[in-house]
């Protein structure tokens, strides 16, 4: 039975607009932010798991596997728009996109191998302490004086890579707190993390639909733990709005655009927390 076959009308419409507006979202703040849209792609796309008739212990899997896929075109467009404006660091890049690749396929690996519970608990416990920092950290308070441009910085790029890849994100929310923490400026922060994310996206993709291809159990239209229909039309909506994002980041000051990233990140895990409560607790 064909994917289309499979929904009433009804049905299909309320799944391609919830997908087009989790693109128009999750681009927009891709491109303001520089992070994937995986924090805001995920929990909709886990939400989405039962109209699209995913089983329920394959649905943290889907989400992600989908995730990275509409990530992948979404960060390309959000870092060849930062560095036409020349906010990206390419000695940084250099040194970190190494590390990123080598742990984004480490953070995958894992992924595949475990239950989706563990997923969820990986995501609330790793994304929930960012958005508390972003908020509490002073302004000019920074970690490092400069961001570390050699081994030491690939090893770090390493971790980020597996823990976002893990998680199905791109490495920008991790990304954007270290460098932010080395005394870059905003518009530097922003696009050197979009610039870097491609480089977990990509791998971290290859390896996971590799990993989901022949499982048992997943419904008609999907590539492996890649859902074409969300593909699709997030991707559509992503690319809209990615562009969108970039050009606001430009008009935000510093100050605010760290309290508005760090309460859209304590938003998201908050989310995802009562995600798990609500499936996973007493009762």
């Amino acid at each position: 039975m064909s994917l289309f076959q499979s929904m009433d009308l009804e049905h299909l419409t309320l799944v391609i607009a919830l997908m087009l507006a989790t693109g128009l979202a999750s681009g927009f703040i891709a491109g303001f932010f520089a992070v994937t849209g995986s924090v805001i792609r995920v929990p909709l796309l886990l939400f989405a798991g039962g109209w699209l008739g995913i089983p329920a212990e394959m649905r943290m899997h889907v989400a992600l596997a989908t995730s990275l896929a509409t990530a992948l075109p979404t960060m390309l467009a959000a870092a060849r728009a930062h560095a036409r404006v020349g906010d990206v660091d390419w000695t940084i890049w250099r040194w970190f996109a190494p590390g990123a690749l080598i742990g984004a396929v480490i953070g995958t690996v894992a992924a595949i191998n475990v239950h989706s519970v563990v997923i969820e608990i990986a995501y609330v416990v790793l994304i929930l302490p960012l958005g508390i920092i972003a908020l509490a950290r002073p302004a000019g308070i920074h970690l490092l004086k400069t961001a570390p441009v050699n081994l030491f910085g690939t090893l770090i790029e390493m971790v980020v890579g597996a823990v976002s890849a893990l998680i199905a994100l791109g490495g920008g929310v991790f990304n954007v707190m270290l460098l932010g923490g080395c005394g870059l400026t905003k518009d530097r922060v922003v696009g050197t993390s979009a610039a870097i994310a491609p480089a977990i996206v990509g791998p971290a993709l290859a390896v996971i639909i590799i990993g989901g291809i022949g499982v048992p159990g997943l419904p008609a239209g999907q590539f492996g733990y890649v859902n074409i229909l969300g593909f699709v039309f997030i991707t559509i909506g992503a690319m809209i709005a990615a562009p969108i994002g970039t050009r606001v980041n430009a008009m935000v000051p510093e100050r605010l655009h760290r309290r508005l990233y760090g309460l859209f990140i304590l938003g998201v895990a908050v989310n995802m927390l009562v995600h798990l409560m609500v499936l996973y607790g007493p009762g």
